[in-house]
C-alpha cells in the first residue's frame, strides 16, 4: 500500500468544486514564503523543445556553489524530488532479505521502498533513540549505546534510515549526535542514509553534506520542495560517496528531471540563500508565536526545530481524522497523523504559515472548541 501524505489541496478542490482562494494548505509543510520564479520559467521555456543534459552538470556545479563547497559531481545524484532518490538509493543498495532500521513515526518512503526491493523493515521509537543519545554523551563508550536499541550486526542490518530534522515530530539531531550514530554503522558495516529535506528551514549548519562527500556508508538527502516551497517542480539531490553514487546513477532513468526544473533549481541554488535567511527568521518567529497560541487552548504541542508543528488533540475528545474533515470543512486543511507508524489517532501536523493564516487556524480550533463544549452541555 503506498504512504499517504499531506499536500492534497489540488485534488481537495476538483473533488469539492472549491477555489483556491477557499482553503488554506497547512498539510504540506513548505515554506510560508515564495520567491517570485515567473522570470526564469519564461526565459526557461524554449528549452522544453530538447532533451535535458543527462549529466546535469550546470545542475550540480550549482549544487557546489549551494554548500560553499568543492564537491565533484561525481559524488552528487539528482532526482524528481525526494521521493526519487529515496527509490535510487533503495535499488541500488538493497536486496531481498536484507533489514532496514527505521525510527518511528517518521516517512513512510522508506519502508515502502525498502519493501518494494525485498528488505524487511525493523521499527525502533524516535523517542527511544533521542533518549539513547542523550545517555550516550553521558558517558565514555560511545559504541555501546545503539545496542541499547538494536545488534546491526546480529540483525545484518544493510541500512539505517535517519530523517533530520524528522517528520512529523520536527525534532532535530544535532551533527555531533549523527556522528555518533554514523560512528556505528560504520563500525558494524552499513549503510546510514539522512534525509535532509528540512534542514534549511531548521539549521543547516547541522548538516553532514559536507561529510557525505568522504564517507563511504554516509549518504544525504535534500530535496528543493520543502525549502524553496515548489512541490510542484519535483527537484532533489542526494550526496555521497562515489562509489555508492555511481551504484544510484546505474539505477536512475535518464533525463528525470527536465529542463525547466534543472534551471529553476539552479537559480535557486545559486541566488536562494538570502531568501533562505529571511525563512528561518520568519518561521522561527511564527513558530513560538503559533505554539504558544495551540498551547493556550489545551493542545499538547511536540516541541519543533523545523517549520511544522505537530499537536497532540486528545484534550478534544476528537480522533485525528475527525477534526482532520472538520477543519476541511472550514476550509483548513491540516494532517492527519494517523497514517504515521505508531502515532494513533490523536495527533495532527500543521504547517508554519503566515501570521494571518495562523490566526484563521487557531480561530477555526477556537470554534471546534466551542462547538463540543455546546454539545456537552445538552
Amino acid at each position: 500500500m503506498k504512504p499517504d501524505h499531506g499536500g492534497k489541496v489540488l485534488s481537495i478542490i476538483d473533488k469539492e468544486n472549491k477555489k483556491l482562494d477557499d482553503v488554506i494548505e497547512f498539510s504540506a509543510s513548505t515554506n510560508p514564503l515564495n520567491i517570485d520564479l515567473k522570470k526564469i520559467i519564461k526565459e526557461s521555456i524554449d528549452k522544453i523543445k530538447y532533451y535535458p543534459d543527462d549529466t546535469y552538470t550546470k545542475l550540480k556545479s550549482s549544487i557546489s556553489v549551494f554548500h560553499d563547497l568543492v564537491i565533484p559531481h561525481e559524488n552528487i545524484t539528482v532526482g524528481t524530488g525526494s521521493i526519487e532518490i529515496i527509490k535510487n538509493f533503495s535499488h541500488a543498495v538493497l536486496n531481498k532479505g536484507d533489514k532496514i532500521l527505521i525510527f518511528q513515526p517518521t516517512f513512510m518512503e522508506y519502508e515502502y521502498f525498502g519493501k518494494i526491493f525485498g528488505a524487511e523493515p525493523i521499527f525502533v521509537g524516535y523517542n527511544r533513540l533521542i533518549k539513547e543519545l542523550n545517555h550516550e554523551f553521558l558517558n565514555t563508550d560511545k559504541f555501546t549505546w545503539f545496542t541499547n536499541l538494536i545488534d546491526l550486526r546480529k540483525n545484518d542490518i544493510k541500512a539505517v534510515f535517519l530523517c533530520n530534522p524528522n517528520n512529523p515530530t520536527g525534532t532535530l539531531i544535532y551533527k555531533d549526535k549523527v556522528k555518533a550514530i554514523l560512528d556505528v554503522c560504520n563500525k558494524e558495516g552499513c549503510y546510514l542514509f539522512i534525509d535532509e529535506a528540512f534542514i534549511e528551514l531548521s539549521r543547516p549548519e547541522e548538516s553532514l553534506v559536507e561529510d557525505a562527500i568522504r564517507e563511504e556508508r554516509l549518504f544525504v538527502l535534500r530535496s528543493l520542495t520543502k525549502c524553496f516551497s515548489i512541490p510542484g517542480l519535483r527537484v532533489g539531490y542526494g550526496i555521497g560517496s562515489r562509489s555508492l553514487i555511481e551504484k544510484i546513477e546505474d539505477v536512475r532513468i535518464p533525463w528525470n528531471v527536465g529542463c525547466i526544473e534543472s534551471e529553476v533549481a539552479s537559480y535557486l541554488l545559486k541566488s536562494g540563500k538570502p531568501f533562505l535567511e529571511e525563512s528561518r527568521r520568519f518561521i522561527l518567529s511564527e513558530r513560538e508565536w503559533l505554539e504558544k497560541e495551540l498551547s493556550g487552548l489545551g493542545l499538547n504541542v511536540i516541541k519543533s526545530d523545523s517549520n511544522f508543528l505537530m499537536i497532540n488533540i486528545e484534550p478534544l475528545d476528537l480522533r485525528s481524522s475527525e477534526l482532520t474533515e472538520i477543519l476541511a470543512e472550514k476550509g483548513i486543511i491540516v494532517r492527519d497523523c494517523s497514517t504515521f507508524r505508531c502515532t494513533g489517532d490523536s495527533y495532527i501536523r500543521v504547517a508554519i504559515r503566515s501570521r494571518k493564516d495562523n490566526i484563521r487556524l487557531i480561530d477555526c480550533i477556537k470554534e471546534v472548541i466551542s462547538g463540543i463544549k455546546i454539545e456537552e452541555r445538552k
